[in-house]
């Protein structure tokens, strides 16, 4: 089965399963926030381009609170690197943290959990061994798994995310 198959495949799959990765991070970046004393706010209803919907005018948004914190996604999938069949979990994410009227962003910074991972950086998040597969065949076998482990890399992201902003702000 090529890549683009494959892709799609699993794709599918994990929509059927109702896989929303974008409100998962949303609700563990929140908890985790919370947990540490903020008040939190999401705002669900800010427009965007369609053709870039990561593009926000951050001067332009209104919000009330100290500070915007934008969260996305560049990467959420499966991956096999070319020196291994196997496939890891391989979740990528960003948070810019700006305060209105400041110039620059006071907190950005990408986090890569499991197949970008590298052991001892602060930027990394080495998945569990649990969430590596053998071939495509087992993937589609443990689904349940395979969703387990983007859940596992998108509340480990939101968790030390939380902790860098905190540690930023003070």
């Amino acid at each position: 089965m090529e890549n683009r198959t494959k892709t799609r495949t699993l794709t599918e799959k994990l929509v059927s399963m109702k896989f929303a990765p974008g409100q998962e991070f949303t609700d563990a970046m929140t908890a985790s926030l919370r947990k540490l004393g903020y008040t939190v706010h999401v705002l669900d209803d800010l427009s965007r381009m369609a053709d870039d919907p990561d593009n926000i005018d951050y001067e332009e948004v209104t919000y009330s609170a100290d500070a915007l914190l934008h969260l996305y996604f560049s990467q959420v999938g499966l991956y096999s690197p070319p020196w291994t069949i196997d496939y890891l979990p391989r979740v990528n994410a960003t948070a810019i943290m700006f305060v209105k009227g400041l110039p620059d962003a006071l907190y950005y910074e990408t986090l890569y959990y499991g197949a970008d991972a590298r052991e001892g950086k602060k930027w990394a998040i080495v998945s569990d061994e649990a969430f590596t597969y053998s071939d495509f065949e087992v993937v589609l076998k443990n689904l349940d798994s395979v969703r387990a482990g983007f859940s596992a890399g998108v509340t480990e992201i939101a968790t030390r995310m939380s902790e860098q902003i905190h540690g930023a702000i003070k």
